[in-house]
C-alpha cells in the first residue's frame, strides 16, 4: 500500500540534510534624526545607571504566551469553525511563520526554529521541533518538543529544558559559511502545515469532534494560496482521512489523483456537505459516512443518541483481516 502523502511529507522535511551555516545578515536601519541633547554631566561624573563596556546587552524577555482559548467562550460566526474569518487569518499567519522557519532552518541557522517554540500555533511549534532535530537537537528533546506541540496546547515555559537546549543550539558558532538554499515559499509551507494536520488526525487520542474540527481546517488553508495545485494538495491530504472509495463514488471520480482537479473544489464542497455525518473509525484511521444520519438530516452524534450502532457497525467494525 502507497504512503499516504502527508507521511511522505513530514518524514521528508524531518529528516532532509539541512545546509550549514548563519542566516544572511539584514541591511542596518538608516539612522534616526538627531534627538535635542540633553545637559552634559560633569566631566567626572559617571552616567547613571550605565552598563559596563563589555557587559552583553539583557537578553529581552519573551511575552507571555496567550491561554489557550475556550471554543464555548468565544462568540461563533455561522458555519463550522474552520470557515469562519479568524480560521483563515490564522492558517494565513501560520503559512508565512513557516516560510521563514524552512528557509532560515534550510540556511543551517537553528535561532529562529528556537524563537518559534513560542509561537500560539501547535502547527508552528511541531514543525520547529522537527526542524531542530534536523539541525542537531538531540532526539530526547525534540522528542519532548513534539508532545508538547498538541492542538490546544500553550507553549512549553521559555526557562523548560527543551528549550534552553534549542537556544543553546543556536548560540553555537556555525561550521562553516552558509550555501545557497533552495527557496522555498508558501507552497511548501501550506504543504507542511496539511500534512502535520492530517498526521495529527490519525495518530491523536483526540475525541471524534476534535479531530473532525482539526480535519476541517484544512479548508480554511486555501485562504493561503490561490494556486490550485496546493488547493488541489489539500483535497488529496483531505482524501486520506475519508472513506475514499465512497467519496469517489458519489463525486463520479475514477482515481483519488482526480481529486486534485480544479484546486480540489468538489471534494470540499462534499466534505462541508456532509461533514456532520461523518463518525471516526478508530481501526481504518478514517472517517466514515452515517448514512442513516444523512437520510434523518440530523448530526451523525445526536442520531445514534437515539439509534446507538448495532454490534460490530460503524466505529465498532472490526479491522479487516490481512489477506493472505
Amino acid at each position: 500500500m502507497p504512503r499516504p502523502l502527508a507521511a511522505i511529507l513530514v518524514a521528508t522535511l524531518a529528516s532532509a540534510r539541512p545546509l550549514c551555516g548563519a542566516a544572511d545578515a539584514s541591511e542596518p536601519d538608516a539612522p534616526a534624526p538627531e534627538a535635542p541633547r540633553p545637559e552634559e554631566p560633569a566631566p567626572d561624573a559617571p552616567a547613571p545607571d550605565a552598563p559596563a563596556p563589555d557587559a552583553p546587552a539583557p537578553e529581552a524577555p519573551e511575552p507571555e504566551a496567550p491561554e489557550p482559548e475556550d471554543p464555548e467562550a468565544r462568540p461563533r460566526e455561522e458555519g463550522p469553525r474552520w470557515s469562519t474569518s479568524a480560521a483563515r487569518q490564522e492558517a494565513v499567519r501560520v503559512s508565512e511563520g513557516l516560510v521563514q522557519l524552512l528557509r532560515s532552518s534550510e540556511r543551517g541557522d537553528p535561532r529562529p526554529a528556537a524563537a518559534a517554540l513560542g509561537d500560539p500555533s501547535w502547527i508552528v511549534r511541531r514543525a520547529a521541533a522537527l526542524r531542530l532535530g534536523v539541525l542537531g537537537l538531540p532526539p530526547s528533546r525534540v522528542a519532548e518538543l513534539r508532545e508538547a506541540a498538541r492542538p490546544g496546547s500553550a507553549p512549553l515555559r521559555r526557562g523548560s529544558p527543551a528549550r534552553a537546549a534549542a537556544r543553546a543550539l543556536g548560540a553555537r558558532p556555525p561550521e562553516r559559511e552558509p550555501e545557497p538554499a533552495p527557496e522555498l515559499g508558501r507552497s511548501e509551507a501550506l504543504r507542511l502545515a496539511a500534512s502535520l494536520i492530517s498526521r495529527y488526525v490519525a495518530e491523536g487520542k483526540e475525541r471524534p469532534l476534535a479531530r473532525r474540527e482539526l480535519l476541517g481546517g484544512l479548508l480554511a488553508y486555501r485562504a493561503a494560496s490561490a494556486d490550485p495545485r496546493d488547493r488541489g494538495f489539500l483535497a488529496q491530504v483531505l482524501g486520506e482521512r475519508l472513506d475514499l472509495a465512497l467519496v469517489l463514488s458519489e463525486l463520479g471520480l475514477q482515481e483519488p489523483k482526480e481529486l486534485a482537479e480544479g484546486g480540489g473544489r468538489a471534494l470540499f464542497r462534499w466534505f462541508e456537505a456532509n461533514a456532520a455525518y461523518l463518525y471516526w473509525q478508530p481501526r481504518a484511521r478514517r472517517f466514515e459516512l452515517d448514512s442513516a444520519a444523512r437520510r434523518a438530516r440530523q448530526p451523525s452524534e445526536a442520531y445514534r443518541e437515539r439509534h446507538p450502532w448495532p454490534e460490530g457497525q460503524g466505529p465498532r467494525r472490526p479491522a479487516p483481516r490481512p489477506v493472505r
